[in-house]
């Protein structure tokens, strides 16, 4: 009809800590009983969000989480410990 077409808006990638948090509240919460809910967190909070927090969900690529694992790995952990989510 010779009207422009409007793009979508794409919605901002979040980054992983934010991402993280959405993942908690609709998910974790509703869906895990108490002890995986504190499992969850803690490992969140103590390595993985360190890790990638800062890091948009969409740039985080297998490499990155070989790093990651590669590190845990040097730092004495086993490698079901790094694996288990």
């Amino acid at each position: 009809m010779g009207e422009p077409l409007e793009e979508k808006k794409k919605e901002a990638i979040p980054n992983f800590k934010a991402f993280v948090a959405q993942w908690m509240d609709s998910y974790v919460l509703t869906n895990n009983k108490p002890s995986e809910i504190k499992t969850k967190k803690t490992i969140l909070n103590h390595h993985l969000i360190p890790a990638f927090g800062n890091l948009s969900i969409d740039k985080i690529n297998t490499l990155d989480v070989e790093n990651y694992k590669s590190q845990k790995t040097n730092k004495g952990l086993k490698h079901k410990t790094i694996n288990n989510p």
